[in-house]
């Protein structure tokens, strides 16, 4: 084989290998999408996929799987307030770092507003499971408490594998 053919085979595996590679990046964000989820799931449908698991899970008819959606709906609004109000105060904690002056009775006073949101999160957490319970018929209960079950040995999994805090590692 002379260097000429030889070169036009490398070129023609080469550039196989191009289209190869674009079709399957095409492939890739046409279908999982930009961010990962399946086509058909946008990020909005977050509300819909529990419901639908929840009600699901513990065999609700129509009437309680829209007074879940409510439920839903009301305890995402209140989660995102509190963490939002959590997130404002440490930002105010962290400038205060920047500052040459550090005063502690502030940086104090602030790590108990945000222990008190935090509080107040977990209540909230709390009264949404109770919300749920008071939905469901005698005949549900059961499916209510392995629900719950399976929720803890997450939550359990989840603090096992990322420290006693449950927090992901942080990301160097």
């Amino acid at each position: 084989m002379t260097n000429i053919t030889t070169l036009r085979i490398i070129i023609i595996i080469l550039v196989s290998l191009n289209v190869l590679t674009l079709g399957t990046v095409c492939y890739q964000v046409f279908y999982n999408g930009f961010n990962g989820n399946k086509k058909g799931f946008h990020k909005g449908d977050w509300r819909n996929s529990k419901v639908e698991m929840i009600s699901k899970e513990l065999n609700f008819n129509k009437d309680q799987s829209a007074a879940l959606e409510k439920i839903l709906t009301e305890h995402h609004d209140v989660v995102k307030e509190i963490m939002h109000k959590i997130h404002e105060v440490k930002k105010e904690q962290l400038a205060l770092l920047r500052d040459d002056t550090l005063n502690l009775k502030v940086s104090d006073s602030l790590s108990t507003i945000i222990t008190d949101n935090e509080r107040n999160l977990n209540n909230e957490i709390l009264n949404h499971f109770i919300k749920i319970k008071k939905l469901c018929h005698p005949d549900q209960i059961e499916a209510y408490n392995e629900m719950l079950l399976n929720i803890e040995s997450f939550h359990h999994n989840k603090k096992h594998r990322f420290g006693s805090s449950g927090e992901h590692p942080p990301m160097k």
